[in-house]
């Protein structure tokens, strides 16, 4: 064995020679019988003829030659001798295979053991999402007559997305246009009433309280129509707010409803997500996210996917969530794929690290079957 190396080295089974006895037994046992029934084939008959009285005159007379014993006795021993000599070679093949099973040598998986840097991390499970993350609602209740967009479209900042039944506030909207033509062509007319009384005034043919008059008048005109302006504007503003615009530039996520469904102003409307940019969280148990700070590199797999890349962790929660006894960490990628929002991410989060540690496989020291053999002084002392 060489130094600074283990090896795992599977103890001798103690039930591999009880096994092997127990199978030799089951083979011996068959031929054993056998040699006995070969050694003494007429012992049943014989005992039954000496329960009845003995043979009859007839046998005694065909065995009276005098030649059944001796041949008889010699078929016996070599019937005898035979199975005896298959007995024992089976015997020997059956310990022979013992002996090779418990002597050959065993194969052992062999592991260097470095000195190297090791690390310290925490692993969690995480999803990605969009960097803005919005779910968009109308101020509004009421019913949807139209919805502009659908999963996956994407729209820029105050694009249409959907509009909201609003007959009422649009009827009161024209009200106010019409109304606000009317101030204007009272001003149109309060102005042409002041230019002549300022010109007949110039000239001697009007008195100085008449264009004041005319004046005043005209001030009033200009007034009732500000005031009519802002009181469409006001109404066009409510009646626009019935339109739900996209507040960002991003990508329709999700669109939880149907073209004539009323909807209340806690409703979710569109789920958009942002165009660029993402972000991974994970919740991390209180009593690890202690040693989590801003800053800390990780490394991340997404789900079906041999590909690390890397991350920074950008955030750690100051409050634990009472319902999951977590912190929320926010991690944002330093390269890597396009990931899609609401997936599953492994995360490793790096915590320390320690130069000139030595690292083993698991399974030597949580296997009680490997041994792990003495490393050289040398590599033992550079782990201390």
């Amino acid at each position: 064995m060489l130094p600074g190396e283990w090896h795992a080295r599977p103890r001798l089974d103690r039930q591999l020679q009880s096994q092997l006895s127990q199978r030799l037994m089951r083979v011996a046992a068959p031929l054993l019988a056998s040699i006995d029934i070969a050694a003494d084939p007429g012992s049943s008959t014989n005992h039954a003829l000496l329960q009845s009285g003995g043979p009859s005159s007839d046998d005694s007379r065909g065995s009276g030659d005098g030649r059944s014993g001796p041949t008889g006795g010699t078929a016996k021993r070599s019937t005898r001798g035979a199975l005896i000599g298959v007995l024992l070679v089976v015997a020997a093949g059956v310990g022979i295979g013992a002996s090779w099973s418990m002597t050959r040598p065993q194969r052992v998986e062999v592991f260097t053991v470095r000195a190297s840097t090791i690390e310290r991390a925490l692993s969690v499970v995480g999803r990605a999402r969009p960097a803005a993350l919005l779910d968009i609602r109308s101020p509004n209740p009421g019913q949807v007559i139209t919805l502009l967009h659908d999963d996956g479209d994407r729209v820029a900042l105050g694009e249409p997305l959907a509009v909201i039944k609003a007959t009422v506030e649009q009827a009161q909207t024209d009200a106010l246009v019409a109304r606000e033509r009317a101030a204007r062509a009272e001003r149109h007319r309060t102005e042409l009433v002041f230019d002549r009384t300022r010109i007949l005034a110039s000239r001697g043919y009007a008195t100085r309280a008449a264009l004041d008059e005319a004046r005043a008048g005209l001030q009033s005109a200009q007034a009732s129509l500000d005031a009519a302006i802002a009181t469409r504007v006001a109404s066009e503003e409510l009646a626009g707010q019935f339109t739900v615009r996209a507040p960002m530039a991003g990508v329709v996520l999700f669109r939880p409803i149907d073209n004539g469904q009323v909807v209340a102003a806690t409703t979710t409307l569109f789920q958009l997500g942002s165009d660029h940019g993402t972000e991974i969280q994970a919740q991390v148990d209180e009593g690890y996210a202690d040693t989590l700070r801003a800053g800390q590199l990780a490394r991340l797999v997404p789900t079906g996917s041999n590909l690390p890349f890397r991350a920074r962790v950008t955030e750690v929660s100051p409050q634990v969530d009472s319902s999951t006894g977590g912190r929320l960490i926010k991690l944002v990628p330093l390269d890597g794929p396009v990931l899609a929002p609401g997936r599953s991410i492994d995360i490793t989060i790096v915590i320390d690290r320690r130069a000139g540690g030595i690292a083993i496989p698991r399974g030597a020291v949580l296997d009680p079957s490997l041994a792990l053999s003495q490393c050289h002084r040398r590599t033992r002392s550079s782990a201390g």
